[in-house]
Parts: C-alpha cells; sequence; structure tokens
C-alpha cells in the first residue's frame, strides 16, 4: 500500500483530485481514488470507427496512420487532467456491431470502450455507461429530392409544345386571318383601320391588332365590322384563360423542382406505409434496430435492409440500394456535409433521445472518479465536438445570390428571344430607312 505521503505527491501533481479531496470527506474514499492510477498506469481503450467519433487515416507517403476525432480529443484532455494516467487506444475491428463491443466489455475482453455507443435499456443490463459524453438523437437520411434538369428555355415549359402551336396558329394567326377576311368582305364597303389594298399589308396590320387583343392592351388599330370586333373579344376572353393557365402552371412547374421532401417524420415509416421495407436502412445490433423495431414495426417482423456499419448509411444511399436509412444525429449531420454525400440530406425531426457514454464494466471501482472529471471538462469537450460540424460544405451559397428562386439559366431562353426579336426589329427599321 502507498504511503500518506505518495499519496499527498499524487493529489498535488494533479489538480482534478485535489478538486475531489475539497469535496469529500472521507479519506478512505479520495484514497480509493487515488489509487486507481496507480493500479491502473496505461488503460487499454478500445475505439470504434465511426466519424466523427474517430477516424484513421493511412498516409502512403510517410506510411503511417492517422488518428482523429472527437474521442481521440477527449481522451487527450483526460490524459491532461489526470497527470500519471495513459489511454493506450486499440480500434475493434471494423466489422463489429455495437451491441458485440458492450459484449466485450461485459465478458472483460476490452477494458473500456469509449465510442459514439448509446446506452440503452438492454446494454445497461449487461454494463455501466459513464456520464455523458455527447448526447444524441436519431435521424432520418435520404437522398435529396431530384431536381428537373435546368434548361436555357425553361419559361415555355409550363405549356406543352403542342399547346404552344395551337395558341399561335389557331388561336392567334387563325383570327388575323378571320378578321382580314371579315374587314375586307364588309358589305357595307367600310374599311377599318386595319384594312389595307394590299394583303401583305393588311394581314400584318390584323396580326398587329390581334396580338394586341391577345395581350389584353388592344391597338391603335380599329376593326370596323361586328364580326371582327366579336372576333377581337373571343381572342381577348382566351387570352384570359390562357394567361391564368400559364401563371399557375409556371407556378407549379418551379415549386415542383424545390419540392419538401417526400419523408417528414418517423411516423412515416411506420409498418412500411409509404416505403417497402427492404429500402429502409437499420444498422444491426445497434441502438437504431431496437428503436426501429419497437417503435415503428411495433413488435411485427419486417425485412428491412440491414447495414453492417454506420457509415453504410450513406454509402448505401448514394448507391440507391436504399431510400432512407436510420443514424445518430452527429454521423447523420458530418457525414451529409462532406464534399461526397452533398445529393444527401436529413429530413423530419429528431426521435430516439439517447446519449453516447464510455462503455465501463459493471461496478467498476473507478466509474465515478471517471465521470467526475469528464464532468469538469464538459464545457471544453463540448468545445471540441463543435469543431468538428463548423464546416458547412454542402450548405454553402453564392453570397451574390440574393435568393433561391428562378435562376438565370432557367430564364436565360427568355432573354434570348427578347434580343433576337429586338435585333430583327432593329434591321427592319434600318431597312426601312434606306
Amino acid at each position: 500500500m502507498r504511503s500518506e505521503t505518495d499519496e499527498h505527491d499524487v493529489l498535488r501533481a494533479n489538480p482534478a483530485l485535489d478538486v475531489l479531496k475539497s469535496r469529500e470527506c472521507d479519506g478512505r474514499i479520495i484514497r480509493m481514488k487515488v489509487y486507481w492510477i496507480f493500479l491502473l498506469g496505461n488503460l487499454t481503450v478500445y475505439v470504434y470507427i465511426s466519424p466523427p467519433f474517430f477516424m484513421r487515416k493511412y498516409d502512403n507517403v510517410k506510411n503511417e496512420t492517422t488518428d482523429s476525432g472527437y474521442i481521440i480529443d477527449l481522451i487527450e484532455e483526460l490524459e491532461k487532467q489526470i497527470t500519471d494516467f495513459h489511454a493506450i487506444v486499440q480500434v475493434a475491428p471494423v466489422e463489429a456491431t455495437y451491441d458485440e463491443l458492450v459484449e466485450c466489455v461485459a465478458n472483460g475482453t476490452y477494458d473500456i470502450v469509449m465510442a459514439d455507443l448509446a446506452q440503452t435499456s438492454n446494454r445497461t443490463k449487461l454494463i455501466d455507461f459513464s456520464v455523458p459524453i455527447c448526447d444524441n438523437t436519431l435521424r432520418l437520411v435520404m437522398r435529396k429530392t431530384k431536381t428537373l434538369k435546368t434548361i436555357l428555355f425553361a419559361f415555355v415549359k409550363p405549356f406543352h409544345y403542342a399547346v404552344w402551336l395551337l395558341l399561335t396558329f389557331v388561336v392567334y394567326t387563325f383570327s388575323a386571318i378571320l378578321i382580314v377576311i371579315f374587314e375586307r368582305c364588309d358589305k357595307k364597303g367600310k374599311k377599318g383601320d386595319v384594312y389595307s389594298e394590299l394583303p401583305g399589308s393588311l394581314i400584318a396590320c390584323s396580326l398587329y391588332h390581334t396580338v394586341g387583343a391577345l395581350l389584353q392592351r388592344g391597338s391603335e388599330l380599329q376593326v370596323k365590322t361586328f364580326s371582327g370586333r366579336f372576333q377581337t373579344v373571343i381572342v381577348w376572353l382566351m387570352s384570359v384563360v390562357f394567361v391564368t393557365l400559364f401563371t399557375a402552371n409556371m407556378v407549379t412547374y418551379f415549386t415542383a423542382q424545390r419540392e419538401d421532401p417526400w419523408l417528414q417524420s418517423i411516423d412515416d415509416l411506420k409498418m412500411c406505409r409509404k416505403i417497402s421495407c427492404d429500402r429502409i436502412g437499420v444498422i444491426e445490433s445497434s441502438q437504431h434496430e431496437e428503436y426501429f423495431n419497437n417503435e415503428v414495426n411495433e413488435g411485427a417482423l419486417q425485412n428491412y435492409h440491414h447495414l453492417k456499419h454506420p457509415q453504410e448509411c450513406f454509402t448505401k444511399l448514394l448507391n440507391e440500394e436504399i431510400d432512407v436509412a436510420l443514424a445518430d444525429s452527429s454521423s447523420a449531420e458530418w457525414f451529409t456535409q462532406r464534399p461526397q454525400y452533398c445529393d444527401l440530406q436529413v429530413t423530419g425531426l429528431p426521435f430516439g433521445k439517447t446519449y453516447f457514454g464510455a462503455a465501463l464494466p459493471k461496478e467498476w471501482q473507478y466509474k465515478d472518479h471517471l465521470d467526475d472529471t469528464i464532468l469538469q471538462l464538459r464545457n471544453k469537450i463540448n468545445e471540441k465536438l463543435k469543431v468538428y460540424f463548423r464546416e458547412k460544405v454542402c450548405d454553402r451559397k453564392d453570397d451574390n445570390e440574393f435568393g433561391s428562386g428562378l435562376r438565370k439559366e432557367q430564364a436565360g431562353g427568355l432573354f434570348i428571344t427578347f434580343v433576337s426579336l429586338t435585333v430583327f426589329n432593329v434591321l427592319l427599321f434600318v431597312l426601312e430607312k434606306r
């Protein structure tokens, strides 16, 4: 057994234990918490590859691996806080499930596990958990709603090309020819403003008059016959209907490109009503599976798509092997902001609130001290976690954009049409002046 002098030396070297000493009056309890440093010395901590909690990158040039992530940051802070403590980090097999990590701690194969391991009622029967190292909820992840391909003449898309042809030739051109006939064949011999002895000029004036009626603006040219005026009214009435339909269809067309996700909440997945069960990705032997079976399937056996590893939630969504996956909120937020996963999105409200904690053996004698140290570091480790979510690659927008409405690419054909017609009009003016 260590002497009182040794204990005091350790206490002086450990600010964390000084705090504990001031709060505890039982010297025996203080000694127990001091001794675990001597007894443990090097503690093997098993981690699990699951960004952003633990990531391992291999450098081909230097032929070495680099570990990073929130769990590594947490372990480093613990080592700083407890002077004589050093963690030996071991990586659990990537094919291991979360429940298998729990079993390894329960049977003594692993000392402790620090990972995105959620506390559930079933797991607490086998092991203990530290105080929370990260709050967690479950989220739904899916592919982003596909938008229609941007085309240059998007402004004409609200009408089918056949409708445009009917509008141009049946309503507009045909009415112009009818007005010419009505005015030219007037039995009373009255000549209207759109009448001319030259057939070309007559048709041009009539077309001009019909355009004015079609646009509900009228023109300075006036027809004199009843039939001509009645046909003008018909064109005007048709224009009212066409403008209304065009506006409504244009709104519908462009709204469809920015429609909300078809999946809005976890309730949409219940009993696989909205989507086939085999298109729902659930990580097997995990809290996701436990929640899905109990809350979504309500105990019924459903053949959902089994995922082996958390990252498969995102890779299989991109490969269109599944349509939606259950993921932890932290993983979902991190992955959907990586450049290669920008086609994915988090949808709906959070559900299944829980927290991640270090997995510890039952009645582990050093649990209280670990919990107290984590609580002291709470603010610092929370700041460490935020670092991994600051970069929003997929949410970046052009600072020069004023909104997300009709883009210049979609309206480009409209401006090309305007410029083309204006140039044609200028050429006619030049030719006329020669």
